[in-house]
Formats: C-alpha cells, sequence, structure tokens
C-alpha cells in the first residue's frame, strides 16, 4: 500500500495494472506481440514460451517489472547483445493521458524519416510523465530448439571448449573480475 507524507502537496496517483497482463495476440508470420503492460518479464515469457516464442528482454528486475516499466525506463537487459534493448523490441504502444483518459494508439507507428528529432522515441525513459503505457506491440523470435548455459573457473577458462561453440549464437557472455565466465548461447 502506498503511504503518502502528511507533508506532501502535490497530487499522487498509485496506478495497479496487476490484472493487466494478457498476451492480446502473436502475428506468427510477422514475429509480433500485442501485449498488456502491466505484465511482468515472468509472465510475459510463459505466455510467450508456451506458443513456442520469446522477446529475449530479460533486465535484471525481469521478474518484478513490468513491460511498461521497461518502456518508461528505457530498460537493457543480458541478452541485448542478441535482441537489443527495449526500445528496439517495441514497435508500437498505446497510452492513456489524464484528466481525460483518452486511449493514443500507435504511438510509435511512422515511417523511417531523416529529418529533425523522433519525437515518438521520447516515449522511452520518460517515467510516466506523458501518461499510461497501457499496451505495447513487440518483436518476439522463435524459441531456440536447444539452449545451452554454462560457467567456468578460472583455470578452466583458459582450456579448450571455455567457450560457446564457433558458429552458436550467443545471447550474452560474461567476464566476472577475471575468475569467471558465464554464457548462454543458442
Amino acid at each position: 500500500m502506498l503511504e503518502v507524507p502528511t507533508t506532501e502537496t502535490r497530487p499522487v496517483l498509485s496506478l495497479d495494472m496487476t490484472r493487466m497482463t494478457k498476451l492480446l495476440s502473436l502475428d506468427e508470420a510477422n514475429g509480433i506481440a500485442v501485449i498488456e503492460c502491466g505484465a511482468n518479464g515472468r509472465e510475459l515469457e510463459v505466455a510467450l514460451n508456451a506458443k513456442g516464442y520469446t522477446m529475449g528482454h530479460e533486465p535484471d528486475s525481469y521478474e518484478f517489472s513490468t513491460l511498461g516499466g521497461w518502456v518508461s525506463t528505457a530498460a537493457s537487459g543480458m541478452k541485448r547483445s542478441r535482441y537489443g534493448n527495449i526500445e528496439d523490441m517495441i514497435l508500437n504502444c498505446d497510452l492513456v493521458t489524464a484528466p481525460d483518459g483518452v486511449v493514443h494508439r500507435r504511438l510509435l507507428a511512422r515511417a523511417r524519416s531523416s529529418h529533425g528529432p523522433e519525437v515518438q522515441s521520447l516515449l522511452f525513459g520518460s517515467e510516466g510523465n506523458f501518461g499510461v503505457i497501457v499496451t505495447a506491440s513487440v518483436k518476439v523470435h522463435k524459441l531456440a530448439s536447444r539452449q545451452n548455459y554454462g560457467a567456468y573457473g578460472k583455470k578452466q577458462a583458459h582450456g579448450k571448449g571455455a567457450l560457446p561453440s564457433r558458429g552458436s549464437r550467443s545471447a550474452w557472455i560474461s567476464l566476472a573480475a577475471g575468475r569467471a565466465i558465464t554464457w548462454h548461447s543458442c
């Protein structure tokens, strides 16, 4: 429950989006899903994985943060080298503005242009200042038929097979303080 200090003079709004978690549609031919923005990372991936797809976005707060939160904070995840950051995955958003509750659709759908700023991109990292993001159209990818995870200590990291094999597509590889290598490839 949100507790507002008695000395606070500004208006405070708390919005519960925990029931806005549905996968509304999946266009398999074009690799696009429309998802309600209250879905957290785990809910989103469970719904997509059940249909054989993934979004590939895994910020550290994956199971607690939401799709709408990712857009409004310009989130990045561990697999960004393969799938990109959130601004690379989002194709479109629907936004509700106050005080009239107008739903603004297709905010990001636009033809590419080479002049002036991209006003639509201001939504990324806006922290909710323009309104509440209620749905998003996102790029999705077929689940890999096989996924490999690994971790190696300092001695193992210098031997044969320490990194993913040639030809595999790594989602991420990290070196922790020169002591261990962890990786995920698919």
